[in-house]
């Protein structure tokens, strides 16, 4: 071997003292060194140095090949070489990781001159892009790159700054954009495969781009690229564009019936954050299929995560945070977001929409929550809406043990049915109304643009905190045009709990039985002459029904754990008593009573 003989760590050789293997500890050393004809492997302990995760075996290939990519190089002996792994560590394409988030960072404007107080700085920090919040004009962000190193803790910038700051956020690193791009494409030109993600920081200026359909051999063998980290809390993207281009986009194929195709992809242990927060999307699909995601966390985007005609998708353990639209799935072509579920998944302070679902069907949330979405205002925002899903399906959406607190808007759940037929949904959930300002309603079900409604709410509870007064003018359940509801909600508070439908004279009231004996007067009341406080735990109820001969069944709601029972009953009036778990004689805040035939 000759050359740069200097930069070449080993050389090993075969059963016949023939060079076959020659080690370097960064790539640029392998570029420059004049490598023997015999030696056909080269191994590199690192990309750009010994032991930064990039360490990858190229072998030599016997021509150039019709296009150079990333994957290969040529050494100063003319040799081209193309890495040989199948698991690919996006270190080896030369992702670096090394971003940097930190306080303490002061600008004069019109200067150049960045300090921040505990600051690492470097030499090797020359020519990375940096972001200075509250530095740029008007009080925006300052994004250029570093020009010069002045110490630990002050560099030069090649913009100044148009706003003066201090003690702001800085964000600083290597742009990974073309690295990370190069990963993916050399994952899918070696048929597919895992990426490994390495820990830390990733900067990201622009769009990285999944595009199968540029290495489909066959639609049903088309290549997968998984992406792994090493946890969410751990693989951290920052994305600094200012466009609405996705971060990572998947493009999937059509077959001939106009259907994505399969791509079974596993996705999983990262996080994405929009740095210019309200533009873009984190993770966008289109035509794909067979998607699962698992503890990632997307935050502050416009769009958190798109999906455009895909379908059949599990999304597990996934944070979804503070941008316009949590989830956003829609029909454009080819197919409706049908099929996706998703598993303990928390989506909050979106100020429009946890998610959106049009024309899709077979929705599933189990687990997780929706808190604090439509935040931006009372229009058209809330937690979960769902449009039109009989178009593929009747099954609109099936919520499980799903945790709703603090939305605002609309509703915490609205499904509006089409012309397409009959619609179901089935909801199990705990809604919770925690103020005034909150959702006007947790459930509408709208079937006024066609179709019908069957709307199944048995197991589904109503609990009321802080600030919010029950108002008629706002039911927990708004149903417009043909809707059919199937059990019953268990509610915190009487005052919310709507009056049953009965075939029979029914008489029902709502009151509260604490303070004095007396004359009571019913916050909610109907057929009912009066309501008396004999003691404490026991009432009398003169109601107005008519007839002779009753025996009245009694029926009754309260928002504390009580026992109610019958203690003497007229043509008029009935007596009742009330105790606790104890079986103490009790006056809870609120009762509410039915009396039925």
């Amino acid at each position: 071997m000759v050359g740069n003989s200097g930069a070449t760590e080993a050389v090993f050789e075969n059963a016949d003292n023939v060079e076959a293997e020659a080690v370097f500890s960064a790539r640029v050393n392998a570029i420059a060194t004049y490598i023997s004809a015999s030696v056909q492997v080269v191994r590199l302990l690192g990309y750009a140095t010994a032991g930064d995760g990039g360490a990858a075996i190229y072998t030599r290939l016997n021509y150039a090949p019709t296009q150079a990519k990333a994957w290969h190089f040529q050494s100063a002996d003319g040799a081209w070489w193309q890495l040989a792994e199948r698991k690919i560590h996006a270190q080896m394409m030369g992702v670096r990781a090394d971003g940097v988030l930190i306080y303490g960072g002061s600008i004069t404007a019109g200067q150049t001159a960045l300090s921040v107080t505990g600051a690492s700085f470097s030499a090797d920090d020359i020519g990375k892009v940096i972001v200075i919040n509250g530095a740029g004009a008007s009080g925006g962000y300052l994004t250029t790159t570093i020009a010069s190193y002045i110490s630990a803790t002050v560099v030069q910038l090649n913009v100044a700054a148009s706003t003066t700051v201090s003690n702001t956020r800085v964000i600083y690193g290597t742009d990974d954009t073309i690295a990370m791009q190069s990963t993916v494409d050399v994952a899918f030109a070696h048929g597919g495969g895992e990426v490994e993600l390495p820990s830390g920081f990733i900067l990201m200026r622009s769009m990285v781009t999944f595009d199968s359909r540029a290495y489909t051999i066959d639609v049903a063998l088309n290549p997968t690229v998984n992406l792994r980290g090493q946890g969410s809390g751990a693989t951290r993207f920052l994305y600094l564009a200012t466009n609405d281009n996705p971060m990572f986009y998947y493009i999937g194929t059509v077959a001939g019936g106009g259907i994505g195709v399969i791509r079974l992809l596993n996705w999983s242990g990262f996080s994405i954050y929009a740095v210019y927060s309200g533009v873009g999307s984190g993770i966008k699909f289109q035509l794909s299929s067979g998607m699962r995601v698992s503890d990632v966390h997307i935050r502050e985007f416009k769009f958190n995560l798109l999906i455009e005609d895909s379908f059949s998708a599990t999304f597990e353990r996934c944070s979804i945070s503070f941008g316009n639209r949590g989830i956003w799935a829609y029909r454009s072509n080819f197919a409706g977001p049908n099929a996706l579920t998703f598993i303990g998944c928390n989506i909050g302070g979106q100020s429009e929409w946890g998610a959106m679902f049009d024309q899709g069907a077979a929705i599933t949330f189990t687990g997780g929550s929706f808190e604090g979405c439509g935040a931006g205002g009372s229009g058209s925002r809330g937690g979960i809406w769902i449009n039109n899903p009989s178009l593929e399906g009747g099954n609109a959406l099936t919520c499980e043990n799903v945790y709703f607190e603090n939305n605002s808007g609309l509703a915490d759940i609205i499904i509006q049915s089409g012309a397409n037929g009959r619609t179901v949904a089935n909801l199990r959930s705990m809604h919770n109304r925690t103020s005034n300002s909150g959702a006007t309603n947790c459930i509408v079900a709208d079937a006024s643009f066609g179709g019908s409604i069957v709307l199944n709410v048995d197991g589904t509870a109503v609990r009321i905190y802080g600030a919010y007064t029950p108002s008629s003018t706002r039911p927990v359940i708004r149903k417009v045009g043909p809707v059919r509801q199937i059990g019953t909600i268990s509610y915190s508070s009487p005052l919310e709990a709507p009056e049953a439908a009965n075939s029979s004279p029914l008489a029902s009231c709502v009151f509260n039985t604490t303070g004095s004996t007396g004359r009571k007067t019913p916050l909610r009341s109907n057929n009912i002459s009066s309501i008396n406080k004999l003691s404490k735990g026991n009432f009398s109820v003169e109601y107005q029904l008519g007839g002779s001969g009753r025996h009245p069944f009694l029926r009754h709601t309260s928002n504390q754990p009580i026992f109610v029972y019958l203690t003497a009953y007229t043509d008029t009036s009935i007596n009742i008593g009330v105790v606790d778990r104890f079986g103490d004689a009790y006056d809870p805040d609120y009762l509410g009573l039915e009396i039925v035939d």
